[in-house]
C-alpha cells in the first residue's frame, strides 16, 4: 500500500456505540476511491489494507465485497481487487436518471416554492462559492442545492429516487471528475444562477431549459474529461 500511508479510520470508530467496523472500513475505502486517493486500476490487497487500518481482515473483506457489488472494485482472484475505471457508461447512467426525473421534479415543485425555500437555495449557492468549502464539501453542497430545487415536489417517491441517486457512490465519483474538468469549484455557483432566476420568476419553461442545459453541460464536461486520454471529446446528444 505504498503511497497511501494516510489511510485511517475516522476518530471514534472503535467505540462501542459507533457504527460497525465493517461499515467504517467501507466508508473509508469508498471515499478513497471516489475522491481519487486510489486511482483507477489500483491493486487493493486485503492484508495490506487491514494492516494500514489496524483492523482484522474480516471487515476489510466485507467492505471490498460491498464495493464490488457497487462496481467500484473488481475481484481478481487470489490477487485481491482492483479499482474499476470510471466509464462513460457510468456517467450516462447517472445523468440519464437525473435528466428524466430531476427536471420533472423541479417542474412539479415550482408551484409550491415558498420564500423560505428560495432563501435556502440562495444560501446553499452562496456557500458553494465560498473558498472554505472544497472537495467532499462541494459534493454535499451541490447535492443539497439540487435536492432543494425539487424538495417542495409533492411526489415524494420521485424526490426519494433522486436522493438515492445522489447517494450512489458512483455519483460522488462522477462529480469528482466534474470538479477536475471544471477547474475545481470555480463557476458552479454562477452556473446555478439561471436556475435560481427561473425559480424566483416562477417561469416553468425557463426552469426546464436552464436545468436541462445545466445537466447536459455537466454530463458533457465529464465525458470530455474521460476521453481526453485518446484525444477525443465526445458530447452526448441531449435527450
Amino acid at each position: 500500500m505504498s503511497g497511501f500511508e494516510g489511510l485511517e479510520l475516522r476518530p471514534g470508530s472503535r467505540l462501542l456505540d459507533s457504527e460497525p467496523l465493517s461499515e467504517q472500513v467501507y466508508l473509508v475505502l469508498r471515499d478513497a476511491i471516489c475522491d481519487g486517493v486510489f486511482p483507477d486500476h489500483t491493486h487493493l490487497v486485503q492484508g495490506d489494507l487491514a494492516e494500514q487500518l489496524q483492523v482484522s481482515r474480516t471487515p476489510v473483506r466485507d467492505a471490498l465485497l460491498r464495493l464490488s457489488q457497487e462496481n467500484l472494485v473488481r475481484g481478481v482472484g487470489a490477487r485481491g481487487y482492483v479499482v474499476e475505471a470510471l466509464s462513460e457508461r457510468d456517467v450516462l447512467d447517472i445523468y440519464e436518471v437525473r435528466l428524466c426525473l430531476e427536471i420533472q421534479g423541479a417542474l412539479l415543485a415550482l408551484p409550491h416554492f415558498s420564500a423560505a425555500a428560495m432563501r435556502r437555495i440562495e444560501e446553499i449557492n452562496d456557500n458553494i462559492n465560498d473558498p472554505q468549502y472544497s472537495g467532499a464539501d462541494q459534493y454535499d453542497l451541490n447535492r443539497d442545492f439540487h435536492m432543494a430545487v425539487i424538495d417542495p415536489c409533492p411526489n415524494r417517491l420521485l424526490v426519494k429516487i433522486i436522493g438515492d441517486t445522489w447517494e450512489q457512490p458512483m455519483s460522488r465519483r462522477v462529480f469528482r471528475r466534474q470538479l477536475a474538468a471544471h477547474d475545481g469549484q470555480a463557476g458552479f455557483a454562477d452556473d446555478h444562477q439561471p436556475i435560481i432566476s427561473a425559480l424566483r420568476n416562477r417561469d416553468a419553461e425557463a426552469l426546464k431549459v436552464e436545468l436541462e442545459h445545466h445537466l447536459v453541460t455537466a454530463r458533457n464536461e465529464v465525458s470530455r474529461f474521460l476521453s481526453v486520454g485518446d484525444g477525443k471529446g465526445t458530447d452526448v446528444e441531449s435527450t
